[in-house]
């Protein structure tokens, strides 16, 4: 989609998870392995971005590539 962007997973750990909206408090949806590429739309809320298929990951373990 137009404005949308490939990101890498860097986290501090073996994988970072996935939510339904911007936070912990929304629900569950997979959990992303360290260094994989997601795509993200450019919208943020917070610390957190909203991935290509409407979910939400936590920006600061995202790195542009």
């Amino acid at each position: 989609p137009a404005g949308s962007s490939q990101r890498r997973v860097v986290t501090d750990g073996d994988s970072t998870s996935v939510f339904e909206g911007p936070g912990t408090e929304f629900g569950f949806v997979r959990s992303v392995p360290n260094g994989s590429i997601v795509n993200v739309t450019g919208r943020t809320t917070g610390n957190w971005s909203e991935l290509s298929d409407g979910n939400w990951i936590f920006s600061l373990w995202l790195e542009p590539i």
